[in-house]
């Protein structure tokens, strides 16, 4: 089975969003799935920005007035 994890993280801010997210990229294993949902500004230009650096591919949608959902897939 596929593990699925999933980051909400509307309530914080960065850099603690960068942070996690780092730190949850890290367990990903090939094949495996991570949701991130942002709402803080500044993370919702950084954590695009750092998954294009490390040249990770990634979905986004808008999912409410404030908020988006990135969903990555570890190839």
């Amino acid at each position: 089975m596929q593990k699925i994890l999933e980051y909400d993280a509307r309530l914080d801010k960065c850099p603690q969003v960068l942070v996690n997210t780092k730190l949850l990229l890290k367990q990903l294993n090939c094949g495996e799935q991570l949701t991130l949902l942002l709402s803080d500004p500044g993370s919702k230009q950084d954590i695009p920005r750092l998954l294009n650096k490390l040249s990770i591919s990634f979905t986004q949608k808008s999912i409410a007035a404030h908020a988006i959902e990135i969903v990555i897939i570890k190839e």
